[in-house]
């Protein structure tokens, strides 16, 4: 039996609504790492100040199997689970929602606050987009002519390998491939190999 198709978001994104007088903000961010969805947290805090509740969820890995929840003070159950739920509709990992709540002075119930996270969860997901998942990111660079060959020297010793590097001096351009959890990575070594003058552009595809 062929395996379902999983995703990640196109885009981050912002919805908000209101239940009961409850304000509740939902964002949607691209998260590699449980150290990346703690900074995207701050972002969501930042962002929407003063909440009474900042409930989460999110899922990492191939396969989304990697999977977290907080209810972020609201009754168990009740908050993290539906953003879960919303998560694992839309089949998409590497994904995090953070929904704020705003308390409008008239409590909504363990039903009305599952439905409302959940519903929350569901819009912005809806508003990022998703495409297919790959396990691997491609990075098309253009070197500066005269550091070509210094380059792609420190180029091979980041990445540890041949395998998936193609170079083509007379077009000016080397490309390479690196699994999911090393693309941050290789995006900080490309942005210092840019401020040294060594490449003037690259792109990231995947």
């Amino acid at each position: 039996m062929p395996e379902e198709a999983i995703y990640v978001i196109q885009k981050e994104g912002v919805f908000e609504l209101v239940r009961e007088r409850s304000r509740f903000a939902a964002l949607s961010f691209c998260v590699h790492s449980l150290e990346e969805s703690r900074e995207k947290l701050k972002v969501a805090v930042e962002r929407f100040p003063k909440a009474t509740h900042y409930a989460y969820a999110l899922r990492l890995g191939p396969r989304g199997d990697r999977e977290f929840a907080s209810d972020g003070g609201e009754p168990r159950g009740s908050a993290g689970r539906p953003i879960l739920g919303a998560l694992r509709r839309f089949m998409v990992t590497d994904t995090m929602v953070v929904v704020a709540r705003y308390f409008g002075g008239k409590k909504l119930g363990i039903r009305g606050l599952i439905e409302a996270y959940g519903d929350a969860a569901t819009k912005v997901l809806e508003a990022s987009g998703r495409v297919l998942y790959t396990q691997e990111t491609k990075f098309t660079v253009i070197p500066t002519p005269h550091t070509f060959d210094a380059f792609l020297y420190r180029l091979l010793n980041v990445l540890r390998k041949k395998d998936g590097v193609l170079f083509d001096r007379n077009g000016g351009m080397i490309t390479f491939t690196v699994p999911k959890d090393r693309e941050e990575s290789a995006e900080t070594f490309l942005e210092k190999e840019l401020l040294r003058g060594t490449i003037t552009k690259f792109v990231k595809e995947g």
